[in-house]
C-alpha cells in the first residue's frame, strides 16, 4: 500500500513539474495566441454588428420614406430669398 501511495505521489509531482515547465517555456506564445484570437473575434463581432445594425437602419428609413410618400410626393423646401441666418441677427458676444 505504501508503494502505491508513493508511486501516485511521485507521478503527481512529476506531472506538476512538467506542467510548470511547459507553462514557463510556452506562456508568452500562449498569451500572444490568445490575444490574437481575441482581436480576431472582436473584429468579426464588429463586422456582424455593423451589418445587422446598418440593415436595421436601412429598413427603418425605407419604412419612413414609404410612409411619407404615401401622403404625397416629396419636394425640397427652399427658404425665401430674404432668408437671414439666426446668428446674423443675434447680438455680438461680449
Amino acid at each position: 500500500m505504501g508503494g502505491a501511495v508513493t508511486g501516485v505521489a511521485a507521478w503527481l509531482l512529476v506531472d506538476k513539474a512538467v506542467i510548470e515547465a511547459d507553462e514557463y517555456l510556452n506562456r508568452d506564445d500562449l498569451e500572444a495566441e490568445l490575444r490574437q484570437a481575441l482581436t480576431e473575434q472582436r473584429e468579426e463581432l464588429r463586422a456582424v454588428f455593423r451589418t445587422h445594425s446598418m440593415s436595421g437602419i436601412h429598413s427603418v428609413f425605407d419604412g419612413l420614406l414609404e410612409t411619407l410618400e404615401a401622403h404625397g410626393p416629396l419636394r425640397p423646401i427652399k427658404p425665401e430669398k430674404d432668408f437671414v441666418p439666426a446668428y446674423a441677427t443675434s447680438a455680438p458676444p461680449r
